[in-house]
């Protein structure tokens, strides 16, 4: 147990590398207005640490937003996720069970809540809204992250109850605005994993379904992501190895709400169907 806690606090040591703040900057608030006027983007999609550097207008970074949280030295490891303050950054550990070894950060706005880049896009959500990841702590962001100008008083925003990925019963409601999906142009040796995205109650294709590719092999690395079209159609280049892909439906499909899934239909968390990528591989769905 003693040997443990020494490695501990090496690893702390030797990680610890980009200085932050001691409080929060006084341009946070511009920050923390940029980040609102994102609210449904998509644009930021498993980018969440890239959300909250350009929210801030930062420059150091990290491969990922636990890396990161590791940099900074974990400054207020362990405390309570509403003692955050306006401003500052809350940062989760890697899921126990190995489906997300990233980690995930949002921006505090205070009284328990944030706003950070989901897998659906950006939202304010409570900082226990995220179930599957450990709450580290929080840290005031780098004092390179120089924040913006505010120029107006925070924009009051909804704040999402409910948990993403849980199918409940359909209600009537207004579809997204549909965006077209971009096809990736394969690099030379990379190849394209490709498919259909349909309901399982009624076999329509189902558009803005957004799909990622997890290689299983090498180091961690940002996973490729597109969404289906109007046909239910998406292809993601990749380079070769074994993966597993995950599809991350909107919200809501005409009125019907989807729960995430992995291909073949294996929930998320859970075990996965391994695909192996030798060649271009199609009918993915």
């Amino acid at each position: 147990m003693k040997s443990n806690i020494v490695l501990t606090l090496v690893l702390a040591v030797i990680l610890a590398g980009i200085p932050y703040s001691s409080s929060a900057s006084p341009s946070a608030e511009g920050a923390i207005k940029w980040a609102e006027s994102q609210i449904g983007s998509q644009a930021y999609n498993l980018w969440c640490l890239k959300f909250a550097r350009v929210a801030f207008a930062g420059r150091s970074s990290a491969h990922d937003a636990y890396q990161f949280f590791l940099k900074l030295g974990q400054p207020n490891i362990g405390a309570s996720s509403e003692s955050a303050p306006r401003g500052s950054l809350a940062f989760f550990g890697q899921a126990a069970n190995g489906t997300n070894p990233y980690g995930h950060v949002g921006i505090a706005l205070g009284g328990g809540q944030m706003i950070s880049a989901l897998i659906s896009g950006v939202k304010v959500t409570p900082i226990a809204y995220i179930k599957n990841l450990p709450f580290l702590g929080w840290a005031y962001p780098p004092t390179d992250w120089v924040g913006r100008e505010a120029s107006a008083p925070p924009v009051p925003v909804t704040v999402i109850g409910v948990s993403e990925g849980v199918k409940v019963t359909p209600t009537p409601t207004i579809s997204p605005t549909p965006s077209p999906s971009i096809t990736p142009v394969p690099k030379p040796g990379t190849y394209t994993i490709s498919g259909t995205v349909r309901s399982g109650s009624t076999g329509e294709p189902l558009q803005n379904v957004g799909v990622s590719a997890w290689i299983l092999d090498g180091p961690p690395r940002t996973p490729p992501y597109a969404r289906t079209n109007a046909s239910g159609n998406y292809v993601l280049a990749v380079v070769p190895g074994r993966y597993k892909v995950h599809f991350y439906p909107p919200s809501f499909v005409n009125g019907q709400r989807y729960a995430m899934q992995q291909w073949k239909n294996a929930s998320i968390p859970g075990p996965a169907a391994i695909l192996i990528v030798d060649k271009n591989i199609s009918s993915i769905d």
